[in-house]
């Protein structure tokens, strides 16, 4: 048998399978907040499949690296600005008026929408809370101790969730960490309904969405 004849059935089957592959393969997002004392450490992640992007932020500059597998393949550091507040002043007009851009403004009522497109396909995979506290006063410590105790049992029905709290009685302290992950099914459908919704919401006339 001539090797082209299978050529094109072998591309079909490839093709195939990489449409599968992108329609499948879920996103994964994890943030991962820890503060101890007088440090606070932040990083986040996006992977999809073998690649994904992780920046990470702990009282410096932003690093932000690309990955494949888990090897970073590039990183950088981008300074990140520190801002200004200015004083108000007196009698400039616009500055007590709060406006929005007519292109936001006009996607407002289509929240609603955004919202359950993605609750459909979005879910929680783990959080991790892991937290002393403390309100210096032994007695006001105790009595949101005893809130906690009384709702967490209701928390932790959900499977992903777990969490361990620990009242300091002794001073006024907030240290722990909490780990997130949650997971996008069928990611490009998701980024296809998402864009023809925000297409439709800016052509829409003003008035609101319907549904």
């Amino acid at each position: 048998m001539d090797p082209a004849v299978l050529l094109v059935p072998a591309l079909v089957l490839v093709l195939a399978l990489c449409i599968l592959l992108v329609f499948r393969v879920p996103l994964r997002f994890r943030v991962r907040v820890e503060h101890r004392e007088d440090r606070t450490i932040v990083s986040a992640a996006l992977s999809w499949w073998v690649t994904g992007v992780r920046a990470s932020w702990s009282g410096g500059p932003l690093r932000l690296a690309l990955e494949a597998g888990e090897r970073a393949i590039l990183a950088r550091d981008i300074p990140v600005p520190r801002t200004r507040v200015e004083p108000e002043r007196p009698g400039e007009p616009g500055k007590d008026e709060e406006t929005y851009p007519p292109h936001i403004a006009g996607m407002l009522p289509y929240t609603g929408r955004f919202l359950r497109i993605l609750s459909r396909s979005v879910s929680l995979e783990k959080m991790d809370l892991v937290v002393t506290f403390g309100l210096g006063r032994a007695a006001d410590t105790g009595r949101l101790f005893g809130w906690y105790s009384a709702v967490r049992p209701l928390i932790l029905l959900s499977r992903p969730v777990s969490m361990e709290v620990t009242p300091d009685f002794s001073r006024a302290v907030l240290e722990g960490s909490l780990d997130l992950g949650f997971r996008l099914d069928r990611p490009l459908e998701v980024l296809i309904r998402l864009s023809r919704l925000f297409l439709q919401a800016r052509d829409a006339p003003t008035g609101g969405a319907r549904g």
